[in-house]
């Protein structure tokens, strides 16, 4: 890498981890680019160029954290696509757990911004947060389907794509207090398995339902506990 682009690299992380900072403790409204701009000590003209406008720094943390999961799963090895399935769901949530308020933050930012959340309209265009959440789900998807535990009767976009649905909804139910965290990885968990047992084979719909009724087991138990 070169030293511009380094320096660049250096510019832009040091900007969203301010970015970050101020929607944690303030919220979407008190995030302003001139504000930004002082805090990471860069100047207006750089934070555009490196990242956009507001909107942008938005979905430019969004996007990290996505990519963050990727990177926690690219050290991981499965014994299986049902414990693969999981995995996204547990290190999504995981990362939220470790910083509670500022994800909880994010969301609400999220929320403000177009584009912020699911599709665009009606033609399937995607922001950056939907894109990069199918991606760290699209080689669970692959490698199903290369093991014949997937028919091929519905495309890997569809189903990642509903995955992202499955982790979007309980993660905005905990964000907005009407669910705890531990529910909202027992849903996602729930909606990644539906998600792949809508074009599974015979023997994986099985294994897959199996582990949604143990699933739900635990989680009647912890809620009554």
């Amino acid at each position: 890498m070169s030293t511009r682009m380094r320096n660049m690299n250096e510019r832009r992380d040091r900007i969203l981890d301010a970015a970050r900072s101020i929607i944690a403790e303030n919220g979407f409204d008190a995030l302003t680019t001139r504000g930004l701009a002082q805090v990471a000590g860069v100047s207006a003209p750089t934070l555009y160029n490196l990242i956009g406008g507001k909107d942008d720094i938005i979905r430019a943390l969004a996007k990290a954290g996505a990519e963050h999961v990727q990177q926690r799963l690219s050290l991981l090895e499965f014994d299986s696509c049902l414990e693969w399935i999981e995995a996204i769901a547990d290190e999504a949530v995981d990362m939220v757990e470790g910083d509670e308020t500022y994800h909880r933050a994010l969301s609400f930012c999220q929320d403000r911004i177009a584009g912020g959340y699911g599709l665009r309209g009606d033609v399937g265009s995607h922001p950056a947060l939907g894109e990069a959440a199918m991606t760290i789900a699209l080689p669970a998807c692959e490698a199903a389907r290369a093991q014949g535990l997937l028919r091929g009767n519905v495309s890997t976009r569809d189903i990642t794509e509903q995955m992202f649905y499955a982790y979007l909804g309980p993660t905005r139910e905990w964000a907005f207090g009407t669910i705890s965290l531990a529910m909202s990885r027992y849903r996602i968990k729930r909606g990644f398995i539906l998600a792949f047992a809508a074009d599974a084979s015979d023997s994986f719909r099985k294994d897959l339902l199996d582990r949604l009724a143990a699933l739900g087991r635990d989680a009647a138990e912890r809620c009554a506990a």
